[in-house]
């Protein structure tokens, strides 16, 4: 008898527990879900609050929540492929200025210097600055834009477009190193790490520190 009293009292005790357990959870799950509705956090302080509540009166409106996320400051960029964040228009520059040929077919700049002849596919780089269609080509063909109409896959057509603007980059590290550092402080980025190797072509580490004011 007694040991039916005890099995009955473990029960009893153990299903208050579990009662308990569940309204606490109910509780927090409710109080959870009106904080991510007002988009405030208990333990933020009162500016990061009333921060949280002025993006959320911006949900409904793209162009007020690019303005705000532009002008937050940003982390850092700790892996930056250098080539890969110049734009493919500073790349027809030079390579217009350099004298550089461009394959009118490959869209490619030739690995060493020759002989541009108009009459073949070689073209002067230059021509794409007053030739609007081969300009346009170049710069789907050396970067992510329009890459659906490629005929390539997305991962194929960006690591094809390194072979293609390759020697633009070269002897332009300052100017590259310039481009994309003065782009991270524009978005409020505080520092970003290039790896680049102007001698090589291998990665190495470049660290660039970034203002926000």
């Amino acid at each position: 008898m007694r040991g039916n009293l005890s099995s009955r009292g473990i029960f009893r005790n153990t299903m208050n527990y579990i009662t308990l357990v569940l309204l606490c959870a109910v509780a927090a799950t409710a109080q959870s879900t009106g904080a991510r509705s007002t988009g405030v956090n208990s333990a933020q302080n009162p500016s990061e609050q009333r921060t949280a509540r002025y993006f959320e009166t911006l949900r409904k409106s793209p162009p007020q929540q690019l303005a705000f996320l532009l002008k937050m400051p940003k982390g850092g960029d700790l892996h930056n492929h250098l080539s890969g964040s110049i734009y493919a228009e500073s790349y027809i520059q030079w390579a217009a200025d350099n004298g550089l040929c461009i394959n009118n077919q490959t869209m490619a700049l030739p690995a060493t210097r020759s002989d541009c002849d108009p009459k073949s596919d070689q073209l002067p780089a230059s021509a794409a600055l007053t030739n609007s269609v081969l300009y346009r080509q170049m710069v789907d063909a050396w970067s992510m834009r329009n890459w659906q109409l490629s005929g390539q896959s997305g991962h194929d057509h960006f690591f094809d477009a390194f072979g293609r603007f390759g020697p633009a980059t070269y002897n332009q590290t300052g100017r590259m190193i310039a481009e994309a550092s003065s782009r991270a402080a524009r978005f409020l980025s505080t520092v970003i790490i290039h790896k680049h190797s102007p001698l090589t072509g291998h990665l190495s580490m470049w660290r660039t520190a970034t203002t926000t004011t």
